[in-house]
């Protein structure tokens, strides 16, 4: 009886785990099949794949929360693309997303840690510029 209830439970693990990772899959192949726009039927099995993702990820964070495990503390980090999901599409992530503003959220960091505070703001955009500029041109900093 309980060598039946822990199959069970390690069957569903394993089909939360496939529905997390085919979710995802799905919608990293419809973004690479189609161009700047997805069709009617690739945006309904986006939207598909991502409720498959979503509710996985549901169940999952669930079992980790009743076994007292910390797993699967997504959700926040989520928040963007669920709003790819029901308000960008059809329109293609790929083509219209830009992720480098972390990058320059970093970038500016290391320039400001360098400026004097009391000019912090205006020298460490005027460093970005001359910096882009310089980059953009050809030239080595």
């Amino acid at each position: 009886m309980i060598g039946e209830f822990l199959l069970l439970r390690s069957i569903q693990f394993a089909r939360w785990m496939r529905g997390l990772i085919g979710g995802l899959a799905t919608m990293e192949v419809l973004m690479l099949h189609h161009g700047r726009y997805l069709t009617p039927f690739a945006v309904c099995e986006f939207r598909r794949a991502y409720c498959v993702y979503r509710s996985a990820l549901n169940c999952l964070a669930d079992r980790a929360c009743s076994l007292k495990l910390v797993r699967y503390h997504f959700r926040p980090k989520l928040h963007f693309l669920g709003h790819l999901v029901w308000h960008f599409l059809p329109a293609n992530p790929r083509y219209y997303q830009n992720y480098s503003d972390e990058d320059f959220i970093a970038r500016t960091k290391r320039i400001a840690e360098r400026s004097h505070p009391g000019h912090m703001s205006r020298l460490t955009l005027l460093r970005y510029i001359i910096h882009a500029c310089l980059r953009f041109s050809g030239e080595t900093i």
